[in-house]
């Protein structure tokens, strides 16, 4: 690698890093499932908020659920023994555990940022060296990786504290291992690789299994056609170890995926086929917009255009077989069978369960315009053109969507009425200790709060009637029945109004007919 390649990947990182602090400076909340990000590598007490109800409590009683204490730093036993009474595997939350030891008693949001900044960095690095494999050209590997680093979905999922960045590398390097043995005769490295990324992967989410399958049935394919049985064996002799090195690490893995409640979703959706077309065009519109600036429709029509094109002006005979288990197609395939079967199988229809396969789509697009297109018009600057091309239009849908979904610009009123009124009387009635997530930010801008279950209003009814005017947060279904509810509780209110209502909480102000 020429030293100016490599001061110029630098400079494309060094800008991917600014872009990644800036963005995630400016990040205002946290999904409920971020919350719990920090609260499952840190929280002693179990996988939910622990809040003594009817209490009056301070913002330190929240932060015990994300920070760690001196006295479980570097405590991964715990860890360990919330993600089996969860749905997801260990590895990501050992890493955010890791970080937050460094500093006992702080809510870290920027150190979950900054470590999916590093794995965005390491993404960039991987489709720089899967690119050049490809084409065996660093300029364009260059110019992609650039593509990749000032991209809409790149930043999208920098400042959304889960573990899908780290999936995505590990998926792309896995696929970079394969596509750098496919025309080379398999050694123990290989294996050892494809040992250590398999176990490593399925122990950050187990979306990387669905992945890796169509990954290898692909490569086992290609072996055998070639007639490598030897191989074959031993490719599958690795991936069976991987696999029973990674039950080995995580028993729970299976409980998890066969009879957890996740799970068993999962494989719900795989029955039901009412909604499947709607399902997999809410998700090629997340593809479009995230990745491609709504231009993903147009680029495929151009690629199957170029293909005919290239295909009738060829004289030779194309061997069908080279193709088809190509470099290219190891990137291509497995991501597209991915998309098809998350699209049926995920539980809700959200961005983070196709990001994984954001790089290979990228890569697999671009180089698709490009070498198409050369292989039509035979003008080589024409790659290096149309790369820029695709760099400009990732910046200009960066600037356009600057305001990403993740960034949770939406509850900066919210926040800011709890700052303003931060020693107001405070009640939270919810249902589910979960949901209790998706107001850490408000609450802990209260100097005190009250926490109450729903179900256990009755037996505070002294307290509520004690009330004047009070802030109430109502989480849960059924707010509105809540509320009479409370308000027949305490006759002093008299009128309230709404605040802010968002997917799980209602905030009102209810004003008393007394002095205070």
């Amino acid at each position: 690698m020429k030293k100016n390649y490599i001061i110029l990947l630098l400079i494309i990182c060094t800008i991917e890093v600014s872009l990644g602090v800036l963005f995630g400076m400016e990040k205002v909340n946290l999904h409920v499932d971020e919350i719990y990000s920090f609260g499952l590598s840190n929280n002693t007490t179990g996988t939910m908020m622990s809040i003594p109800e009817g209490e009056l409590i301070d913002r330190s009683v929240f932060d015990q659920y994300v920070t760690v204490d001196l006295a479980h730093r570097y405590d991964f036993t715990n860890v360990w023994a919330n993600q089996k009474a969860d749905v997801h595997p260990p590895f990501y939350y050992l890493l955010i555990h890791t970080i937050c030891s460094f500093f006992p008693g702080k809510f870290l949001m920027m150190g979950g940022i900054g470590l999916n900044i590093l794995f965005s960095v390491i993404i960039t690095l991987l489709i720089y060296f899967t690119v050049k494999e490809l084409s065996q050209n660093e300029m364009l590997s260059l110019l992609i990786s650039a593509v990749w680093s000032v991209s809409l979905g790149n930043m999208t999922f920098i400042v959304f504290i889960r573990m899908y960045m780290m999936l995505t590398a590990f998926m792309l390097a896995i696929t970079l291992l394969h596509i750098k043995y496919v025309s080379k005769k398999l050694t123990l490295k290989f294996y050892l690789g494809v040992v250590l990324l398999a176990i490593s992967g399925t122990l950050t989410q187990y979306y990387f299994l669905i992945y890796l399958f169509f990954l290898c049935f692909l490569f086992v394919l290609h072996l055998l056609l070639n007639k490598d049985i030897k191989s074959a064996l031993l490719y599958l002799l690795s991936l069976s170890c991987a696999g029973i090195g990674a039950v080995f690490i995580f028993p729970g893995m299976l409980y998890h995926i066969f009879k957890g409640y996740r799970g068993k979703e999962s494989f719900q959706n795989i029955e039901n086929f009412s909604n499947l077309s709607e399902r997999f065009i809410s998700y090629y519109n997340i593809l479009n917009k995230e990745l491609f600036n709504q231009v993903l429709t147009f680029l495929i029509l151009i690629i199957l255009l170029l293909l005919i094109v290239s295909i009738r002006k060829r004289t030779s005979k194309i061997n069908w077989r080279a193709v088809v288990f190509s470099g290219y197609n190891l990137l291509l395939f497995p991501s597209l069978l991915y998309f098809i079967i998350v699209s049926k199988i995920a539980i809700y229809v959200t961005d983070r369960y196709i990001m994984p396969i954001f790089p290979m789509l990228l890569i697999a697009v671009i180089l698709g315009v490009t070498y198409l297109s050369f292989q039509v018009v035979g003008k080589r600057y024409l790659i290096l053109f149309e790369a820029c091309c695709f760099i400009i239009l990732s910046a200009i849908g960066l600037i356009q969507n600057k305001n990403i979904d993740n960034l949770h610009k939406e509850s900066e009123p919210a926040i800011q009425f709890a700052e303003d009124n931060k020693e107001a009387d405070v009640l939270v009635v919810y249902t589910g200790a979960w949901r209790l997530n998706s107001v850490y930010v408000e609450l802990t801008q209260y100097n005190q709060v009250r926490v109450i279950t729903k179900k256990n209003l009755a037996n505070f009814i002294d307290t509520i009637d004690n009330y004047n005017d009070a802030i109430v947060y109502i989480i849960g279904n059924d707010y509105e029945d809540t509320l009479v509810t409370l308000m027949s509780m305490n006759p002093s209110w008299t009128s309230y109004t709404s605040v802010n209502s968002t997917q799980y909480s209602h905030v009102y102000q209810l004003r008393s007919s007394y002095e205070n």
